[in-house]
């Protein structure tokens, strides 16, 4: 195998582990939570499901010796460990994609079946993968081959979430995530989705999984009503800390900036719609708003001084529902939008 080192410079190869949301510790599986669990969940410790809806039959990842042929959905909620094929799926969302010093590409994106794409699945390519020079683009028509993972309990951000990966990702192997190219196609559109779409409670719910990984459009207009939710403060020995990762709507429904605060990230002019409410006045979405609907908890440094990459951290749970037993929800689900101009076209009255 070559060598992650001798793939990417130093700064890229922080950048990876921000991205990964290393936690020193080796990722781990852990399988997530119980099925059918709506709200405030306890962790019975085992491997009941996964960050998603039921599926109801599932394979016995330890006696294949062929990966099985299945539907995004139906991968989405397979066991862990499980060989999946998938056939004829096109790339609905591309969220991160690194071209590394050898011409291999690294990267994370989101999958649906065309036919059928109200659930997505969340594809990590590694460099190493097949084949090395792949490079994911939105409407790429493919095959995969890969293997059913469900992020560590530390995992920064994504923690306990469904995932198609290498075999590395479940039991520190080397078989390698397969893809193979059939085509381009127009990705489906966003799903219009339904009034009342959204509310979080929170961060106590776990709303609409039936659109998990996949991208919708919520009808506007919609105003920002809360700049501070709670559910995406940053946990640390300030109880009062400063940092938010996003924000809230009107009707519960929570959305994470990370591609859309701040003025620029040295290519388009960002939206930080958030910083606008704290400077005063109001903002409003009045077409609606856009991205891809997924899981999100919080994975605090142990110490709670800082939340660097880097640092020992303790299980995810979404931020204000801890309960006293150590309990709480291990992960909700938000709006991700990938951009300001088709995913978040706001106004903001400055109330002057």
């Amino acid at each position: 195998m070559i060598s992650l080192r001798k793939t990417l410079g130093t700064a890229a190869l922080l950048a990876a582990a921000l991205a990964a949301g290393c936690d020193g510790r080796g990722g781990g599986a852990d399988a997530g939570d119980q099925p059918g669990c709506t709200g405030v969940c306890s962790d019975a410790g085992g491997s009941e499901a996964d960050a998603g809806a039921d599926a109801g039959t599932q394979t016995d990842a330890g006696t294949q010796t062929s990966p099985t042929e299945m539907s995004v959905a139906q991968a989405r909620n397979a066991s862990f460990g499980t060989w999946v094929k998938l056939r004829n799926v096109v790339i609905q969302t591309v969220e991160f994609s690194n071209r590394g010093n050898q011409g291999d590409y690294r990267g994370y994106f989101w999958v649906v079946d065309p036919a059928n794409p109200k659930q997505g699945l969340w594809v990590y390519k590694f460099y190493q993968d097949l084949p090395t020079t792949y490079e994911p683009k939105v409407g790429d028509r493919i095959d995969i081959e890969g293997w059913v993972n469900y992020r560590g309990r530390y995992e920064q951000s994504t923690a306990y979430r469904p995932q198609l990966a290498n075999k590395f990702e479940v039991d520190r192997s080397q078989a390698k995530l397969v893809i193979t190219q059939l085509g381009t196609l127009t990705p489906p559109a966003d799903h219009e989705v339904p009034a009342g779409f959204g509310n979080a409670d929170g961060g106590f719910g776990r709303p609409n999984a039936e659109y998990a990984g996949s991208r919708v459009h919520i009808p506007g207009p919609l105003s920002l009503s809360n700049p501070n939710p709670r559910a995406m403060q940053r946990v640390s020995d300030d109880p009062n800390d400063p940092r938010f990762f996003g924000f809230e709507l009107e009707g519960g429904i929570l959305v994470r900036n990370y591609k859309t605060f701040g003025e620029t990230d040295g290519g388009d002019v960002r939206c930080d719609w958030r910083q606008k409410v704290l400077d005063g006045g109001s903002v409003v979405f009045p077409q609606g708003v856009r991205g891809v609907w997924e899981t999100y908890t919080y994975s605090p440094c142990q110490d709670r001084a800082s939340t660097d990459a880097g640092c020992f951290r303790d299980p995810a749970l979404v931020p204000g529902t801890e309960q006293s037993d150590g309990g709480g929800n291990k992960f909700t689900y938000v709006l991700h939008p990938q951009d300001c101009a088709t995913d978040l076209p706001g106004q903001w009255d400055a109330g002057q």
